[in-house]
């Protein structure tokens, strides 16, 4: 009987041996020792909010390479000594990037003011953004542009993608953008036309 008594005890060790294993395998050390972190728990040291003032809502965020991020919205942001709108970079850290700047412009003719809803990153490390603007930069692009890897607006993509009523017109808007394997563009949103072509809502671009 004592024997079975002390195996039982050694299985009763060892399971608490092997809970507090378990246990200790979801502390961390993120702001003290002890601190017990969950799956989706809000990660601290990401507060990009806080290194510099934005105003609006963020839509889609991408990540580029060498630790970047690119964040689009209809949103509006301060990194002196410059006020950018629509599009911001950051580190994956969240800390702001001075440059490259952007400026988005709507079709009401504000210099700010345009959205970015949607963007994707090309194998070549373009950017291909959507949403509803006239201009990016000061460039003339109607709802989607594709920007080089230095964030300059590439000169050789410029589709136009409207509504075909003239008062609507630049109104239209791009929600979501999917680089595919062929490398051609799919794009979705509110429009009916695309480089004058009927395309209700739905379209490809060719790369």
């Amino acid at each position: 009987m004592k024997a079975i008594r002390t195996q039982k005890l050694l299985i009763k060790m060892k399971l608490s041996a092997q809970f507090l294993f378990v246990l200790s395998s979801f502390l961390t050390c993120a702001s003290g020792p002890g601190q017990l972190i969950w799956p989706g728990d809000t990660d601290a040291s990401f507060q990009p909010g806080s290194r510099f003032p934005i105003e609006g809502e963020a839509y889609t965020v991408a990540r580029l390479g060498h630790n970047q991020l690119i964040v689009g919205g209809c949103l509006e942001f301060y990194v002196e000594p410059n006020v950018g709108s629509g599009l911001a970079m950051l580190t994956t850290n969240g800390v702001p990037l001075k440059a490259p700047f952007f400026e988005i412009s709507d079709y009401y003719g504000s210099s700010k003011g345009g959205c970015v809803f949607a963007t994707a990153v090309q194998p070549d490390g373009k950017v291909v953004i959507a949403g509803t603007f006239v201009r990016v930069n000061g460039v003339a692009r109607t709802n989607i542009a594709r920007l080089n890897p230095d964030g300059t607006v590439d000169s050789a993509f410029a589709p136009v993608i409207t509504y075909a009523d003239p008062v609507l017109g630049p109104s239209a808007a791009v929600f979501s953008v999917t680089i595919l394997e062929d490398g051609k563009i799919l794009v979705g949103g509110g429009f009916d036309r695309v480089n004058g072509i009927v395309r209700n809502n739905l379209a490809r671009l060719n790369p």
